[in-house]
C-alpha cells in the first residue's frame, strides 16, 4: 500500500475503524455486495445499517485480507493544506441477522437483528 493505513477503536464507544492517508478505497476494500437485517448493501450505497447507525452511512465493501467479514463505512474526511485523512467505521460480519463491534481492546459485542431492530 502507498499512503498510511491505521486501524484505531474510536472514542465514546465509537468501534472500530481506519483512518488512511493517501490511499485510494480499492487497495484496502473489495467492493462486495453484502445483506444485513434483511437489507442488501451495494458498494457506495448510504445506508443506517436499519438504525445501527444514527445517520446515513456509505457503505464501502469488506475489508481485505481479514479473516471474519469486516465491513467498512466512510464516516468522512478532514483535509488540510498537505494531506486528506479519511475516516471509516468497521463492523465485523457474522451472519445476515447478527453482526459485531470492538468498543475497547479485548471486548466484543454482538448485535441480532430481530423485529426490525438491533438487540
Amino acid at each position: 500500500m502507498n499512503g498510511q493505513f491505521q486501524e484505531v477503536i474510536y472514542n465514546l464507544n465509537g468501534g472500530i475503524g481506519i483512518i488512511t492517508v493517501g490511499l485510494d478505497e480499492e487497495e484496502f476494500i473489495d467492493k462486495t455486495v453484502i445483506t444485513v437485517g434483511g437489507q442488501i448493501l451495494q458498494p457506495n450505497q448510504l445506508t443506517t445499517l436499519n438504525g445501527y447507525f444514527n445517520e446515513p452511512i456509505r457503505y464501502c465493501g469488506l475489508q481485505k485480507e481479514q479473516e471474519n467479514k469486516i465491513m467498512v463505512f466512510h464516516s468522512g474526511e478532514n483535509a488540510d493544506l498537505f494531506e486528506t485523512k479519511n475516516f471509516y467505521y468497521c463492523v465485523y460480519w457474522i451472519n445476515e441477522d447478527r453482526i459485531g463491534n470492538v468498543y475497547a481492546l479485548g471486548s466484543f459485542r454482538d448485535f441480532h437483528f430481530k423485529n426490525g431492530q438491533w438487540k
